[in-house]
């Protein structure tokens, strides 16, 4: 099954665009989609941030 999770504001923190790299983690984010992941679903992460914030927000997912 898919499931596709929206990122700012539901998984991290809504920042301003200047300041998305600082976004924190909501409580249980992680844990819940590790959770997920177990068992056996495909995590998409939706977001509306342009293609000059992607490589940051990439990193950003990695890290986490």
């Amino acid at each position: 099954m898919r499931l596709i999770i929206d990122l700012d504001g539901t998984i991290c923190s809504e920042e301003k665009t200047y300041s998305r790299a600082l976004a924190k983690l909501k409580p249980n984010a992680l844990s819940t989609i590790k959770a997920l992941k177990k068992k056996n679903y495909t995590i998409i992460i939706y977001s509306a941030r342009g293609w000059s914030e992607y490589e940051m927000t990439y990193d950003w997912l990695k890290k986490k």
